[in-house]
């Protein structure tokens, strides 16, 4: 038997009221026994605690940077990937447009920002509903490289004097993640460590299958 409840509550540092629908059954609580939910707002993450009889036990204002891989993460209607892989060179927020997900693992740079970049990529998208996007856009101030394949878009900040094939390999990894659901974080930081190994030089078949045997060694995420 299906048990869903729906949340009303109100951040106490900004004041935006969040509905929070919730089915027992869909979700894990844990050792805890309690479900972490956070909500990314401008500058600040509203952080709940809920118990299996859908009683919030705690609520917390922290920071991007403090969100763990464990907490079921939102903006606005948009389920958020978070859990930063830390010490990468090649970052990128993946957006799974059928599905509603963020995924902002792969881009630990802009925690100071994410509200932001977020609300950006939204608007941006807006104004090409069924139109092919551009190679590069500008968002809230920097200049950005896109990829896409099929549901999946690919948002990459440029950097001076970045590889040529960088596109080659975010074209890789994109065709990977049209092809599954969202990578677990074990799996996307491996691939990401090897292309960020290998990205001054042309990506080949075998580099290809690498990647591939990375992505499906893992198993995906569930959200």
């Amino acid at each position: 038997m299906y048990e869903v409840r729906t949340l009303t509550i109100k951040c106490p540092k900004c004041g935006v009221v969040e509905n929070l629908e919730l089915d027992k059954s869909e979700h894990d609580f844990g050792a805890t026994g309690l479900l972490r939910v956070g909500y990314i707002h401008k500058g600040h993450v509203f952080l709940l605690n809920v118990d299996p009889h859908f009683f919030v036990r705690g609520a917390y204002i922290v920071s991007y940077g403090a969100v763990g891989s464990d907490v079921l993460l939102y903006f606005h209607g948009y389920r958020v990937l978070g859990g930063f892989i830390v010490g990468i060179k090649t970052e990128f927020i993946s957006l799974f447009r059928r599905a509603n997900i963020f995924d902002v693992r792969a881009y630990p740079s802009s925690s100071a920002m994410l509200y932001e970049i977020l609300e950006a990529i939204e608007k941006f998208l807006g104004q090409f509903a069924g139109a092919k996007l551009p190679k590069f856009t500008g968002l809230h101030g920097r200049r950005y490289r896109i990829v896409s394949c099929k549901d999946i878009v690919i948002f990459s900040p440029c950097r001076p004097q970045e590889s040529k094939y960088k596109a080659d390999w975010l074209g890789i990894i994109c065709n990977i993640l049209a092809k599954s659901e969202p990578l677990d974080v074990h799996a996307l930081s491996k691939i990401v460590s090897y292309v960020d190994e290998n990205i001054d030089r042309a990506p080949t078949d075998e580099d290809r299958e690498k990647l591939m045997d990375l992505a499906y060694g893992g198993a995906g995420v569930r959200v």
